[in-house]
């Protein structure tokens, strides 16, 4: 979390200084205050996703997947983007640190994050189900994702997947049919314990 305030927040920061600062000759005064407008809301966002893993009562199952659910519909809803998200009714309770509800929603948002710059889609049906293993499966109805950077690995946001899932002793698997599917398995614990 340190290194993210060091990084993203202080990275937004900075970009908002510079642009408050930038000479008006280069840009247009509506411009700026677009730009300026953005950064800060992307900050804000940070700093909520950052204050939501600190807090100790978000750490359960349910409080993971309703944050996730309510960040996929409006994230998406907000590029026009239909979503549809699926749960189990009865969610058992377990116990979600904080380092590890910042990761598995990092998952989610990086797929978001690259559906909405890459694939074209206008749909995205996400399911959580829960077993021995929590399983989110992300689909989008876009244009796939390119043979050889997956067959590669290339890509950051792919990089970054994989070492999350790596950090959670987790597996993912990424198919491209009729879009893209992403799916992650998860270990999750049992009764009261820690996912």
């Amino acid at each position: 979390i340190s290194t993210e305030l060091h990084d993203d927040v202080g990275g937004e920061l900075s970009a908002i200084r510079l642009l408050s600062e930038m000479n008006i000759s280069t840009i247009s005064p509506q411009q700026q205050l677009s730009k300026i407008s953005t950064s800060s809301g992307e900050l804000v966002q940070k700093m909520n996703e950052i204050v939501w893993a600190l807090n100790v009562n978000n750490d359960t199952l349910q409080g993971l997947i309703a944050y996730m659910r309510r960040y996929a519909v409006k994230y998406l809803d907000d590029v026009g983007i239909d979503c549809v998200f699926t749960q189990p009714q009865q969610i058992p309770d377990k116990e979600v640190d904080g380092v590890t509800r910042r990761n598995i929603f990092l998952l989610l948002k990086e797929v978001l994050t690259n559906i909405v710059k890459h694939s074209r889609a206008t749909n995205v049906e996400i399911a959580v189900n829960i077993g021995s293993l929590l399983q989110i499966t992300i689909h989008d109805n876009g244009k796939g994702i390119p043979a050889d950077m997956l067959q590669s690995g290339s890509g950051n946001g792919l990089r970054n997947m994989q070492q999350r899932v790596k950090e959670l002793e987790g597996t993912m698997e990424i198919k491209n049919q009729e879009g893209t599917t992403v799916r992650f398995f998860l270990p999750a614990g049992s009764g009261n314990t820690k996912v």
